[in-house]
């Protein structure tokens, strides 16, 4: 042979697509089989080739975290979202709990990261998927989804989980730890305010005071601001 056994081994699979070929190979050399299928699949999502690359993770019976995590590092948020709700709505996929929502947490980075990096009638559709996703899927950290969105400036997002999943403590929390960052919002921030002036936020507000206190703090300068540009406008 002209090249290495696993050099050839990778040929057959990743382009003849001879899988016939690869394992009878891989059975005349003793080579160990689903761990050169496991390469090849990293080799075809490096390519782009995201369908073949997972295939090819199934084949080498990659566990199924370990597939999604792969493909979150190699791949664009909507092809690992595409794999993701297919994991997550497929009932004959045998995952556990913990697994379940390791991959849900990994669907909530990506929606955020989208909605980052895309603007006009893409964010709009990215933050209703997004929206969608975190009414209606269980398996998901909701206070990871919470602190996240308040590190992106999503304010709709974050108001939807206190509204949907009654996570108003924690929203009044993440708001009052934001506000003391580095990342706090401006005093013009209207999303912001808007997200403050939640109603179900009312009670969390009377029972975590140090938060409040941070809140209460930003609407005064809020008002302090609006008054001197105001004067500067007259």
């Amino acid at each position: 042979m002209s090249c290495s056994p696993i050099n050839k081994f990778v040929h057959y699979v990743t382009v003849e697509n001879d899988l016939e070929k690869a394992e009878k190979l891989s059975l005349i050399f003793g080579l160990n089989l689903q761990q050169l299928l496991e390469a090849c699949g990293d080799l075809m999502i490096s390519k782009g080739s995201f369908h073949s690359g997972i295939i090819l993770y199934k084949q080498a019976k990659v566990h199924l975290l370990k597939r999604v995590l792969k493909l979150a590092i190699s791949a664009d948020c909507r092809t690992l979202l595409k794999f993701v709700h297919l994991c997550l709505s497929a009932s004959r996929v045998d995952m556990s709990m913990a697994t379940k929502i390791h991959i849900g947490n990994l669907a909530v980075m990506a929606y955020t990261e989208l909605i980052l990096r895309h603007g006009g009638h893409a964010r709009m559709s990215n933050t209703k998927d997004f929206m969608n996703f975190l009414r209606y899927e269980e398996f998901y950290d909701q206070i990871l989804a919470v602190n996240v969105a308040c590190q992106a400036g999503h304010w709709n997002i974050v108001t939807l989980l206190a509204k949907c999943r009654g996570l108003q403590p924690e929203v009044v929390s993440a708001f009052g730890q934001i506000l003391q960052s580095a990342r706090a919002p401006r005093p013009n921030d209207r999303e912001f305010l808007f997200a403050l002036s939640e109603p179900s936020l009312t009670q969390s507000l009377v029972v975590l005071p140090q938060s409040s206190r941070e809140i209460f703090s930003f609407i005064h300068l809020r008002y302090s601001w609006t008054r001197v540009n105001l004067a500067l406008c007259l």
